[in-house]
């Protein structure tokens, strides 16, 4: 995910299919950017009713500090149906 981040120009929309994606490490973001749930651009429904969005899941063996979703120094970034699951229950014992 982070090359197709990277490869986003400032200002711009990565949509990414419905499902649910491993995060092995960090996800940064450091321009303006819209990341979202492809197709669900002009719904207004949420994640958990009819709507299919993209869930990113933290891996159970991650560790990271504040989280897998990382914000540079930038504003303008907006996070549109998605669902940050930090996968609380299988990452206790780690």
């Amino acid at each position: 995910m982070a090359k197709c981040i990277d490869a986003t120009p400032s200002g711009g929309v990565l949509e990414i299919p419905a499902g649910t994606y491993r995060m092995e490490g960090d996800v940064r973001i450091d321009h303006p950017m819209t990341l979202r749930t492809a197709g669900t651009g002009a719904s207004t429904e949420p994640c958990l009713g009819s709507v299919r969005c993209a869930v990113l899941r933290a891996a159970p063996n991650l560790h990271v500090q504040n989280g897998f979703l990382k914000l540079g120094p930038t504003s303008g970034v907006v996070l549109d149906h998605l669902v940050l699951d930090g996968n609380r229950a299988a990452r206790l014992g780690g």
